[in-house]
């Protein structure tokens, strides 16, 4: 374990008494939505109890340590940290000021082609990313013209549905009651769902490989994902800037955790749920397995994936059942393979191009939809990467204190991967698959990095069956459900479970995906619109629809 996971006491005190504890909130789960909400709750006086079975918090927004270095899970960067929701809801979790976020120069840098000049995507400069693709391709500008239009209309719109939260009830009300006038470009992505390709009318493929350069992040090709959620990611990077975190992804889960733990809440880690209880269809708390204590909660909060809450933990409850039937029907979004390293050089040692680089990105040579379809169907292992781009991160460039011994760079290297491949390996075989993969996926950076192979340190591929054993997500998954349209926005699996005080908090459910996108799961349970708001807006629907009939 790392020196920075120790910060958090893993096994908190155990409750005085030996057969029942109460609680205001019970989290199952230590996943980053599912502990913002338990901040929040905490903040405002209620009594909450985390139990994850991990022995380190954090699911994806985690760290780990080799040979005295550590090793960002997951994060690349996150936006919106200084101007859109994401501010608000870290300073509603009380962290906002405890963490030092760090911004580069660019979002990243692209090679279109092997041997091409990088080209620099700015960090929180839309305008002049924009001008830059005008320059680069005149004869595409009312195809740019009309992508960055979607894009500043989703951005700025989505800051309407965000004055929702923490407003009082008429607020609320008037606000969802004229949303179709001042927010119509999100209404209409909530209710028609359109494709990411509606706002891509590009003709030049290295214009749409810019575009999309992000894609591999988003699980999804342009002509099946729902357009509202990259482009709200888009907006984050391009408005505000994309950041690291001084400290990785663990720092926000450090810090969360610290102010459960300083309210009078309690964290238990490498403790594992048995069960749920219910009476009348509520929750009404949990067991712990070897536990004999009964924790009580109105309220009962889920970082775990919905097939273990639903098929495990509420095994016996009708209305369990039928929801696990229901989500079973559910296609589970992207997974991927990341291969980590510690080299001993700088990587502008192995290629000049590469000094002050953070991420690097070679887009795929085939269309992203082609390249989707390739790698959900790849089945078995013939095949190499070399048609598949890379996305390398420099994870030291930015923040440097992992190393250990202070020399050489931290690497990781991410491809979208197949679950199903490696399922049907046996423990082995899987072993053995991992160290060919690892060879392949080194071939591939050597072309970036020559002679990579001598200054290599450390090396471990996590792959998506480490990916489902680390976060207990189902298939590995990394933003839960897909994002495609049938399953996006509206349709999206809701907070609100039909059994009543339960909910659940991570990427899986509305609007899920991503540092920011748990981060609004999160702000949504917390800042619900209540029933008053609801009703000044049943209430406004109903004045306008007797105001039409008198004026008529």
């Amino acid at each position: 374990m790392t020196a920075i996971a120790q910060e958090i006491p893993q096994n908190a005190t155990e409750p005085a008494s030996p057969q029942r504890e109460d609680f205001d909130l019970i989290v199952i789960g230590a996943g980053l939505g599912a502990l913002a909400a338990g901040a929040i709750a905490a903040r405002r006086g209620k009594r909450v109890l985390v139990v994850e079975k991990h022995t380190v918090l954090g699911g994806y927004a985690s760290v780990f340590g080799r040979k005295g270095t550590t090793f960002d899970v997951s994060l690349h960067q996150i936006g919106g940290v200084h101007k859109t929701r994401v501010r608000g809801i870290l300073e509603d979790a009380g962290i906002h000021d405890k963490l030092e976020f760090v911004k580069d120069r660019a979002l990243s840098e692209l090679q279109l082609e092997p041997g091409e000049a990088l080209l620099r995507i700015p960090n929180g400069d839309m305008l002049g990313f924009r001008r830059t693709l005008m320059e680069m391709f005149p004869d595409e500008k009312p195809a740019i013209r009309r992508w960055f239009w979607f894009m500043r209309r989703y951005g700025r719109q989505i800051r309407y549905w965000d004055n929702i939260r923490n407003r009082n009830p008429l607020v609320q009300g008037v606000t969802i009651f004229f949303a179709p006038i001042l927010a119509p470009v999100v209404v209409a992505s909530i209710m028609k769902m359109p494709r990411l390709s509606l706002a891509l009318r590009v003709r030049d493929p290295n214009l749409r490989k810019i575009l999309l350069h992000f894609s591999g992040y988003y699980g999804a090709p342009a002509n099946e994902i729902n357009m509202l959620f990259p482009m709200v990611s888009n907006y984050s990077y391009h408005a505000d800037g994309g950041c690291y975190l001084k400290g990785g992804g663990f720092a926000i889960t450090r810090q969360l955790a610290l102010v459960i733990r300083r309210a009078g809440g309690t964290i238990l880690t490498g403790r594992e749920v048995d069960e749920i209880t219910t009476e009348d269809n509520r929750v009404t708390g949990v067991r712990l397995r070897d536990d004999p204590v009964f924790y009580t909660a109105p309220e009962i909060v889920c970082g775990a994936n919905p097939f273990t809450v639903y098929g495990k933990l509420l095994a016996d409850h009708k209305l369990a059942r039928r929801e696990k039937a229901r989500i079973e029907k559910l296609e589970v979004g992207m997974t991927a393979s990341v291969l980590y390293l510690k080299i001993g050089v700088k990587p502008e040692e192995l290629n000049r191009d590469l000094a002050d680089v953070y991420e690097y990105m070679r887009p795929p040579e085939e269309p992203e939809a082609e390249y989707y379809r390739r790698f959900r169907d790849r089945q078995g292992f013939d095949e190499t990467y070399d048609k598949d781009g890379i996305n390398l991160t420099v994870h030291s460039r930015l923040d440097p204190g992992g190393l250990g011994d202070g020399k050489g760079a931290t690497l990781d290297l991410f491809y979208c991967d197949n679950y199903d491949r490696w399922a049907t390996l046996g423990d082995n075989a899987y072993q053995e698959q991992k160290k060919i993969e690892t060879e392949k996926m080194l071939d591939e950076l050597e072309k970036v990095l020559p002679g990579l192979r001598d200054h290599i340190e450390i090396v471990e591929l996590a792959t998506p069956l480490t990916m489902e054993r680390f976060t207990s997500n189902a298939k590995g998954a990394i933003y839960g459900f897909s994002q495609n349209v049938s399953q996006a926005a509206r349709h999206r699996f809701p907070i609100r479970s039909p059994i009543r005080g339960l909910a659940f908090v991570s990427a899986w459910s509305n609007p899920g995906g991503g540092y920011e996108g748990v981060l609004r799961v999160a702000d949504a349970y917390s800042n619900p619109v209540g029933w008053k708001g609801r009703g000044v807006f049943l209430g406004l629907i109903a004045v306008s629809v007797i105001a039409s009939q008198l004026l008529h």
